[in-house]
């Protein structure tokens, strides 16, 4: 679930979700902290010998139109959409976040093998590998909390171009407004 926090930027600089990813593949979303909790219980047990894969499948299996719907309706904008952008464009726009060429390529290439279906989950589901937290609950405790962290804070002198005027607490296409005064900030690259 947290791979979905990477959205937040592109949610704010283009009122979307996009990624490499189909929006129609069902993934089996899983939240670190359901992760931790498997691992902790696996260590407290001591019930396997030498090396051993379990599998963790999240609550359920769910697509990136699907979770663009749940983030939407959470920061108040039900319209979101997923798109899977074309490999280049991913890759163009990872190395201009710091990504190497390589890195961004082999994302592409691990993102294609799951569209082919050739990467998924080995063992069907079942009550060992399903999880509790659902996609709803992390996207209200964890990714809108994260979303608001990285909302500018009310200072209107440090914005570059003028403010606009939309409101108090809404949402626009370059963030949140500021809760006192309604002014977007926009800030200078």
């Amino acid at each position: 679930m947290e791979n979905t926090l990477a959205q937040i930027g592109i949610i704010k600089s283009f009122g979307m979700m996009a990624g490499p990813v189909r929006a129609d593949v069902l993934l089996a979303m899983i939240a670190t902290r359901d992760i931790g909790v498997a691992a902790a219980e696996a260590l407290l047990r001591l019930d396997f010998e030498g090396q051993k894969t379990q599998e963790l499948l999240g609550p359920r299996d769910m697509t990136y139109t699907e979770a663009a719907k749940i983030i939407g309706t959470a920061i108040g904008r039900p319209g979101l959409a997923y798109i899977q952008l074309p490999d280049e464009q991913v890759i163009q726009a990872m190395t201009e976040m710091g990504i190497s060429r390589n890195m961004a390529e082999l994302l592409c290439e691990m993102s294609a093998a799951i569209n082919s279906g050739y990467m998924k989950a080995l063992e069907p589901r079942s009550a060992k590998n399903t999880t509790p937290t659902p996609f709803e609950t992390f996207v209200e405790e964890v990714f809108c909390r994260r979303l608001r962290l990285k909302r500018p804070v009310h200072n209107p002198g440090k914005q570059s171009g003028p403010p606009q005027k939309t409101g108090p607490a809404t949402f626009s296409a370059t963030g949140y407004a500021c809760e006192r005064c309604g002014l977007v900030p926009r800030f200078s690259a």
